[in-house]
Parts: structure tokens; C-alpha cells; sequence
């Protein structure tokens, strides 16, 4: 990697972790407002207008990505993006503020896979899991700094500085994007591309890969799993195991360092289809392996070594499907790529978190940790060697 690529990696990264962070303490402060105001109902349909639109805007947001030049693109949505959270500040009336959410979330349907594609553009294919396990550690500490900024904003400035303090970084990182060397210009349409209308070829793609089909599978069982445990764990913690809300918030830090723990290891691991393969077998292994135990502990002080495990794990697993998306998306179709990656897991997600809500008042918290980790293992023991065959086919074939 030459100096203007890792100079703009690193400002990528920088403002992307800032931008995480300035999300963190808006959403925070909307649910605590929203919580405190007894309109519970909203916290719910604040998650589902972030999450829906780029689920739902998929295939044009994926397009869009491949026929604009990248730079311009996501440049000009970060000033909107920004002007959008700044008028949350002016908005008070509680439809008001979930139509600029819904708005808010068109942006991400377009800059989630833009900075996909721009990042793989930039990166030579040798660096590629170093440099996808930068920007997942930097946003593991972002994720875990994130809520403690977030309550100390809100705690002492209110509502109005937090959202001023998102819109700054939406504002940075819009302009930021304007000074990266590098960018990422459309490929030429061909007329037979014309006639056919590409705007679902990411997600022929994504399951049409006989390589990334089973990876794909694996991980959509793998996010609805572990959705479904992050549902339940609020009750096994504070309800089964009897252990305090500060006990809680502690046992998801100890996740969080974990996780930063698995993506800087996960950099550090050989490469190649074959070791990518299996060290996305082994990140969800320590996962499924440590929630299933959890499952069992019978008190908290057990749970926090399983947790760091677990997010070690998650760490590994998370680097290894990037850095295998990154590098078997062709660059003409990666805009189209990375927005059917972020529709399929968001869906995912949301469809758990539903489903999630349904079965934690059916059945014991222990028992949904159970169910989701032995889950988590076999889709890894089915799914993980087709994916080993199909990458021992390509190396052999290429």
C-alpha cells in the first residue's frame, strides 16, 4: 500500500469512527428522551426507520454507487445527512422526528455500501485484512466509547448538543471525503447490461458465488442468532442471574473488548481463500461455543471470560467475512455488492429482533442462549466445509 492510500484509509477510518460515535449519542439521547417521556412505542419504530430504508433501497442505493463517482457521492450525502440531524434540533413533535430518521436512513442506504466499495477500491488485495481489521477495531472502541459519551452529552447538555454534535460529525466527514486522492469512477454500461438492468446483480452475486453462497447462509443464521441473544441477554443478566444494571453494562463491555481483541488478531492471520475460510469457521465456532456455555453458567461472575471469548470471536469472524466480500466482489458491481451485504444481515436483524421479542416471553433466557449458540455451531459445521471445498477448488483451479 503507497502513502496516498494509506493516508486516505486512514482518514476513512478516522471520520467513519467519529461519525459512529456522533450516531451513538443521537440514538441514545432520542431513547432516553422517548423513555422518560413514556412513549415507549417510539423506541421501537426509531430502530425500524434507521434500519428499513437501506434494506428496502437496495437495489437503486447499490446502482447508484456503481454509476457516480464515489467521492462526489458520498461528499455531498454527508452535508445532507448533517443538515438533517441539525434539524432534529428544531423538530419536537415525535412524527416529525421519525420522518427525518427515515430520512437519515436513506443516507445510510447509499453511504454504507459507497464506503464498502471505495475502501476495497483503495486497498490493494494484499492488504486487504489489514486494513479491514483497522477500521472494525477502531469501530469496536467507537462502540464502546460511544454510550459513555452519549449518557455524559445527554446527562449534561441535553437533547439539542447531542444532536449538534452528530450533525458536526456528519458535516466532517462529508467534507472530509472531498479531499481523499483517490476515487472510485462508474464502469462503462455495456448495451447487453443495458437491456438486462443490472440493479439486483449484487445479490445474483452474493448467492450466485459458489464460494460466497454457503458463507452467506452461514452468516444470515449467524446474525439472527446472535440477535436473538442480544434480545434475551438483558434478562438472563439482570433477571435470571439477579445481577445489576452497572453488572449488565460491564458484561457488554467485556464483549466489546473482546471484540477489539478478534480484529486486530484477525489482521495478524494468514490469508488467502482457504485461511479467510477458516478463520471465519473459527470466529464463529468461539462465538456459538462461548453463548451455548453461557447458557449454563449459573451466575454472572462466569459469564465475563465467555464474553471476552465470544467477542473475540465475533472480532475474527467479522474481519474474515469482510476481507472475503471485499475480495471476490468484482469492482464494476461492488456499490450493488456491499448494499445486498447490508440488506441481507440488516434484515436479518430486524427479522430476529422481532422474532426475538416474541420468543423471550415464551421461553427461559437460558434456553434461547442455548438454542442460538448450538445454532451458530451448526451452521458453521454444515456450511463452513462447502466452504472450504469451494475455496480448495479455486485455488487449485486458478
Amino acid at each position: 500500500m503507497n502513502q496516498t492510500q494509506r493516508r486516505d484509509i486512514r482518514l476513512i477510518v478516522l471520520f467513519r469512527s467519529l461519525s459512529f460515535v456522533g450516531d451513538e449519542i443521537a440514538l441514545f439521547a432520542l431513547m432516553v428522551h422517548f423513555a422518560h417521556s413514556n412513549q415507549h412505542w417510539m423506541i421501537g419504530a426509531l430502530a425500524f426507520a434507521n434500519a428499513a430504508p437501506p434494506v428496502l433501497l437496495t437495489p437503486i442505493a447499490g446502482l447508484v454507487v456503481d454509476r457516480v463517482p464515489t467521492r462526489r457521492l458520498l461528499g455531498y450525502l454527508g452535508i445532507f445527512q448533517a443538515v438533517i440531524v441539525f434539524g432534529l434540533v428544531f423538530v419536537h413533535n415525535s412524527y416529525g422526528i421519525l420522518a427525518l430518521i427515515i430520512l437519515l436512513g436513506c443516507g445510510v442506504a447509499f453511504t454504507q455500501p459507497g464506503y464498502g466499495a471505495l475502501v476495497a477500491h483503495i486497498t490493494p488485495e494484499e492488504d486487504m485484512a489489514k486494513t479491514q481489521a483497522s477500521m472494525q477495531s477502531v469501530l469496536a472502541v467507537a462502540g464502546m466509547a460511544g454510550p459513555a459519551v452519549a449518557g455524559l452529552i445527554y446527562g449534561q447538555f441535553g437533547l439539542s448538543f447531542a444532536f449538534i454534535c452528530d450533525g458536526i460529525s456528519f458535516f466532517l466527514i462529508g467534507v472530509a471525503t472531498f479531499f481523499l486522492h483517490h476515487d472510485r469512477r462508474p464502469a462503462p454500461v455495456s448495451s447487453d447490461e443495458k437491456q438486462r438492468g443490472q440493479v439486483m446483480a449484487g445479490m445474483r452475486w452474493l448467492f450466485g458465488d459458489p464460494l460466497l453462497r454457503p458463507v452467506v447462509i452461514e452468516t444470515m443464521i449467524f446474525v439472527f442468532a446472535i440477535n436473538l441473544i442480544t434480545v434475551s441477554e438483558v434478562i438472563l443478566i439482570t433477571q435470571t442471574m439477579h445481577a445489576s444494571s452497572t453488572v449488565y453494562g460491564l458484561v457488554g463491555a467485556t464483549y466489546g473488548v473482546g471484540n477489539l481483541v478478534g480484529s486486530v488478531l484477525a489482521g495478524k492471520l494468514p490469508q488467502g481463500d482457504m485461511n479467510i475460510i477458516r478463520s471465519l469457521m473459527m470466529g464463529t465456532v468461539l462465538i456459538g461455543g462461548a453463548f451455548t456455555i453461557v447458557g449454563w453458567l449459573p451466575s454472572v461472575g462466569w459469564v465475563f471470560p465467555f464474553m471476552v471469548f465470544g467477542g473475540i470471536g465475533n472480532g475474527i469472524a467479522n474481519v474474515a467475512a469482510m476481507t472475503l466480500f471485499a475480495l471476490r466482489i468484482p469492482e464494476a458491481i461492488r456499490g450493488r455488492g456491499y448494499a445486498a451485504i447490508g440488506a441481507v444481515f440488516t434484515g436479518m436483524s430486524l427479522c430476529s429482533m422481532a422474532f426475538g421479542g416474541v420468543v423471550v416471553s415464551a421461553l427461559p433466557a437460558r434456553t434461547i442462549f442455548k438454542i442460538a449458540g448450538l445454532a451458530s455451531l451448526g451452521a458453521v459445521l454444515f456450511f463452513g466445509p462447502l466452504a472450504l471445498r469451494q475455496a480448495k477448488r479455486a485455488t487449485q483451479g486458478a
